[in-house]
């Protein structure tokens, strides 16, 4: 146990890191290595078996997921699909023959910071996850990142939990052709997260996203629980025949 600051306790947890932080949320980071193409055996070593999945292999978003570039209006659905193993060309005139290898989680798709979902200039500073109903477990994996572009910083709810990057997370491996983390963020009891976003401070910064973790975890609505009652009681007294 490693004390960082009187507002925080660092600790590591066999491949994650493990940050509980004053504001009631936790930063769980792992490393590139527990990518696995096996995404059952990822997801189980993660401890997101029981999540829901975003792979951006389409261009509809899972219900509920909404996603906002800066200010912009959140989208539900994808402008296009980015394929990471695609060859490229930037309007700066660079070319990468063979696209950006090790940028996926899943697949071949995730999704990019620019407001067309291609891998092109300009790049959007702030990418944010909307979760319509709440949750309290959101993870993503991330890839391209380059610490000498911008830092990296994490907002739950619009508030800064972590910078991946300054200081870098003991998990976070830096390169564009490189997963570099992983991070679920996870909320304390009673707490909700609606919102996560990713801010990079240059808009020279491609951040490249995959495998969104959503833990579906919505509790019946009122209704739902006046018809359960119902049927729980029509079961339980006896009836005429």
């Amino acid at each position: 146990m490693i004390k960082k600051t009187s507002y925080y306790i660092i600790l590591f947890v066999g491949l994650g890191l493990i940050t509980p932080w004053a504001c009631a949320f936790t930063l769980v980071t792992f490393s590139g290595s527990v990518f696995n193409s096996d995404t059952t055996a990822m997801d189980t070593a993660m401890g997101l078996s029981n999540h829901i999945i975003e792979d951006f292999s389409d261009t509809t978003l899972v219900s509920g997921l909404s996603i906002q570039y800066n200010s912009n209006t959140p989208i539900t659905a994808l402008p296009g699909i980015f394929n990471v193993n695609a060859p490229l060309t930037l309007n700066n005139g660079e070319s990468f023959a063979g696209g950006m290898p090790n940028n996926s989680w899943d697949g071949e798709e995730a999704l990019v910071n620019n407001e067309d979902n291609r891998f092109d200039f300009p790049f959007i500073a702030t990418t944010t996850f909307h979760i319509a109903d709440g949750t309290t477990s959101f993870g993503v994996g991330m890839a391209n990142m380059q610490k000498s572009n911008a830092a990296h910083d994490v907002l739950v709810n619009g508030v800064k939990l972590a910078d991946l990057t300054f200081p870098d997370d003991p998990n976070y491996t830096d390169g564009i052709f490189t997963r570099n983390i992983y991070f679920i963020v996870q909320a304390e009891a009673g707490e909700t997260i609606n919102s996560v976003s990713l801010q990079a401070t240059s808009t020279n910064e491609a951040l490249v996203f995959d495998h969104v973790a959503i833990l579906s975890d919505t509790v019946p609505e009122p209704s739902s629980w006046v018809l359960l009652l119902g049927a729980m009681l029509w079961g339980i007294f006896p009836r005429k025949k």
